[in-house]
């Protein structure tokens, strides 16, 4: 396996696989803002099934699985994809739960994997 470079330089010779825990309680708002940082953050990823690949989980009372690392194949699809994710919703914040699930996501999807590298972001109310 080639080294791991920069993650913001389309081109580069950086292979992993990306799952975003995201948080989508109604502690998060406005949702528009979620959306658009998941959006900016994503469109900097050179995405292909050759290079670097991104799963999404959404959570609130309960873990979403909003796509999977191989369901989009290009960096303008997972950017649209991004931008159409709806609010999960739900009083509780089940932060560990969403983690535990997250690393069952990048587990589960390791022989779909090219590398071995997996990442998980969490983001919060912190834009």
């Amino acid at each position: 396996m080639d080294p791991i470079m920069c993650v913001f330089c389309p081109g580069c010779a950086t292979y992993m696989d990306i799952v975003i825990v995201l948080d989508g309680s109604n502690s998060i708002y406005p949702w528009y803002e979620v959306q658009n940082f998941l959006s900016n953050i994503l469109s900097k990823f050179h995405i292909s099934p050759e290079q670097m690949q991104v799963g999404v989980l959404q959570y609130g009372e309960v873990a979403v699985h909003e796509w999977s690392l191989r369901d989009y194949q290009t960096t303008q699809e997972v950017v649209e994809a991004a931008k159409n994710i709806s609010r999960q919703e739900g009083r509780e914040t089940r932060t560990a739960y969403a983690i535990h699930m997250g690393w069952y996501v990048c587990q589960s999807f390791i022989s779909y994997s090219h590398w071995l590298v997996n990442v998980s972001i969490i983001t919060h109310s912190a834009f």
